[in-house]
């Protein structure tokens, strides 16, 4: 995957996304880097799939989610 920027969209178009995810390891780490870089985040369990998101935004307001699954979720508080 990647992402492009540009300086002036399309006629018509914006070219921000809902949202795009990631799953990734490595939960308490990955929080405490956001932490330490005082990047806001908000924490949401989908139960239905046994899994924690971590969502954020990024500078353009493009919503980004982090999924983590496993052992390492129950610790967390959402």
């Amino acid at each position: 995957m990647h992402l492009i920027g540009v300086d002036k969209p399309a006629a018509g178009e914006d070219p921000k996304l809902e949202h795009f995810a990631f799953s990734a390891a490595g939960l308490t780490s990955f929080v405490q880097v956001l932490e330490d870089k005082g990047v806001d985040y908000r924490l949401d369990r989908v139960p239905e799939f046994g899994i924690l998101q971590v969502n954020i935004f990024d500078p353009d307001g493009n919503h980004i989610h982090v999924d983590f699954i496993g052992p390492e979720t129950e610790e967390q508080i959402a």
